[in-house]
């Protein structure tokens, strides 16, 4: 059967308007556009209920030249009762456009995007919408970004996860829909192999990595440039770094020899805390540790099943150990959201807590199957991640 493209002229237009003012614009001239040749960009895979994201919208004509529509160009949303919604968009003046999506539907949320009444490609999309409960595993397919036993995990400024894979000598970047991106390896540059057992990023962006092989703090820009190293002098058997947003210092917690070690960002130690025992400010075996915004520092105290909190001048504060109907086994690492809730990984699950410790649920279930949770961490939009050592992954839940 043959079919035939509808006709198009290749028509230019001039088009004054008052509403160009803003724009130091007499007019434009638009230009006729193939729907299949125009993009969108920053489409999601999943969108948490609640959640919004800005999508770019590029019309092109039929040899891809950016180029101002005549065309209409409208966007619209799928309701929960089924009904299509219009949805505004911001025009650009250039060929752009720029729309806001906000999730408000269960399961799958479907956005159109038409000009002229056809389709642009990809058009209607379909975007995941979870619930609660376990929704996303990275690390997984067999690529550059397969994991080999992750341990420490963190989240940057762009949303990705900032894992460090122990077994594999690096410390791994994905994207928050599980993209493999980049890693960072330090080949020959330092006396023994690298090999990352936890990772912290600071304001400025800057990562601190923790070097089990050569007992160091190593910090690189998000490229993966070395930008000095220290704590040789003083670190012995690392496990977990923070970073204290009140004083701006560096954490580092030492697993066989009891104590908290405490840094400038530049490098400078200051001091150490803890000894080997069961009382206050006493250790068996401090695990990935974190600070809330108001500089307090969350402890696992992996023997002792319990976390200490102290303040930024090093002082005891509180313990916890209550999971509501039972108490932490062997909590291994501990996350805190902007809103300072608690999180804390130990055997085979994940709970939450406010910021005195009272247990408020459990972020997993047992139908999730985790194994070996380690390293935790919060993303800006509420997903809990959480590295799950024996199965070589990252699993990440919506509470």
């Amino acid at each position: 059967m043959e079919t035939k493209p509808p006709i198009s002229n290749n028509i230019a237009e001039f088009h004054p308007g008052s509403d160009l003012a803003a724009h130091a614009l007499m007019g434009v001239i638009k230009s006729d556009v193939c729907p299949s040749k125009c993009t969108v960009e920053n489409i999601p895979k999943q969108l948490l209920k609640g959640e919004s994201v800005k999508l770019l919208i590029t019309t092109r004509d039929s040899r891809g030249k950016q180029v101002i529509p005549r065309q209409d160009l409208t966007v619209k949303s799928i309701n929960p009762d089924a009904s299509w919604e219009d949805i505004d968009v911001t025009d650009n003046y250039n060929g752009t456009f720029q729309v806001m999506i906000v999730e408000k539907m269960v399961e799958t949320h479907q956005v159109a995007i038409t000009i002229g009444n056809q389709h642009i490609p990809g058009s209607p999309f379909n975007i995941s919408v979870p619930t609660r409960g376990w929704v996303q595993t990275v690390g997984k397919v067999a690529t550059d970004g397969k994991f080999g036993y992750p341990w420490g995990l963190s989240n940057n400024k762009h949303g990705d996860f900032v894992t460090a894979d122990t077994g594999k000598h690096r410390v791994t970047i994905h994207d928050r829909d599980g993209n493999y991106k980049q890693s960072f390896r330090f080949t020959d540059q330092f006396a023994k192999r690298f090999s990352p057992c936890d990772v912290a990023i600071s304001d400025d962006n800057e990562y601190y990595m923790l070097d089990d092989s050569n007992k160091q703090v190593v910090v690189s820009d998000e490229n993966g440039k070395m930008i000095r190293k220290f704590g040789s002098s003083e670190i012995d058997n690392p496990c977990g770094i923070a970073i204290n947003p009140v004083n701006k210092n560096v954490y580092v917690s030492e697993y066989e020899i009891d104590c908290i070690r405490e840094y400038t960002q530049g490098g400078v130690y200051i001091n150490s805390y803890g000894k080997s025992g069961r009382e206050q400010r006493e250790f068996n075996g401090p695990y990935m540790l974190a600070t809330n915004s108001k500089g307090l520092v969350y402890v696992p105290d992996h023997f002792n099943h319990r976390i200490q909190v102290f303040n930024s001048d090093d002082q005891y504060m509180f313990e916890f150990s209550s999971t509501g109907d039972s108490t932490l086994s062997y909590p291994k690492a501990v996350a805190i959201d902007k809103k300072d809730y608690v999180y804390v990984s130990s055997d085979h699950k994940v709970t939450k807590h406010d910021g005195y410790g009272q247990f408020i649920c459990r972020i997993d279930s047992e139908k999730d199957r985790l194994s070996d949770p380690c390293g935790v961490a919060v993303s800006l939009d509420g997903r809990i991640a959480v590295v799950d050592n024996n199965s070589d992954c990252i699993k990440v839940f919506v509470e």
